[in-house]
């Protein structure tokens, strides 16, 4: 799990989210409308983690939490990386995201890449590799990861995402963004966006739109080659 892109949008910003998971794990429940310290925020929920991979609060914060492979972390009794982001899900700003996370005990988890934006700034990337975290400023799309193929799945993505925005007279469209999480280039599989293994898929494809007025949040639960957006939840831009 999983692949992210997103692209700037004059005071805002949209991002596509696709979740990786293996087949056997339960069913993930929709959005919903939630509140912690006074701050409203949208988020789907995962049942057996207990927490979200991805939030959007009504000041234009948005997470979206990666699973880092290829790396292990010192320990064992890790507590979910989803919970992290129900943590954080009601910051009001990146500096304040970093902040809360240089102040958690990061060793209790396990690797992750967090992707983080707000309006009218560059969108940033938190890597914790297990003994430190990684601060970058200006993360550029699509983020990906995969739990087999790892590096070929990332290449694959990149490269096609780059093909698909080529065509876009020097802006990223949405279309080419929706498209690249539904599709099946190079082929039906691991290295797809839309990715179908034996023991795993992808089970879902969010999108986050937020503009100077409003924060909305779309989500298809199932395959994105098939499932489509249902209706989004809004929340007013504080």
């Amino acid at each position: 799990m999983c692949t992210l892109s997103f692209r700037t949008q004059g005071d805002g910003y949209e991002l596509f989210f696709s979740r990786d998971e293996r087949r056997t794990r339960a069913a993930a429940r929709p959005p919903r409308l939630e509140s912690a310290a006074d701050v409203r925020f949208l988020a789907p929920h995962d049942p057996e983690g207990g927490g979200t991979w991805l939030s959007a609060n009504q000041h234009g914060v948005t997470l979206a939490l990666l699973n880092r492979y290829g790396v292990s972390a010192p320990g064992s009794d890790f507590e979910s990386r989803g919970s992290l982001v129900l943590r954080l899900a009601n910051a009001r700003s990146l500096r304040e995201v970093e902040g809360r996370l240089r102040a958690l005990p990061l060793a209790r988890f396990q690797p992750f890449d967090l992707a983080a934006f707000e309006p009218e700034t560059p969108a940033a990337r938190f890597g914790w590799d297990g003994h430190t975290l990684e601060v970058d400023a200006e993360a550029r799309g699509p983020l990906c990861s995969s739990a087999v193929a790892d590096a070929e799945a990332r290449a694959a993505r990149r490269a096609r995402l780059a093909e698909l925005c080529s065509r876009d007279a020097g802006r990223v469209a949405s279309a080419s963004l929706e498209t690249f999480h539904r599709e099946h280039a190079p082929a039906r599989g691991v290295l797809s966006t839309c990715m179908h293994r034996a023991d795993a898929k992808t089970v879902s494809l969010s999108r986050v739109r937020v503009t100077a007025a409003r924060v909305a949040l779309a989500y298809a639960a199932g395959s994105p080659c098939r499932a489509r957006f249902g209706p989004e939840l809004e929340l007013a831009r504080a």
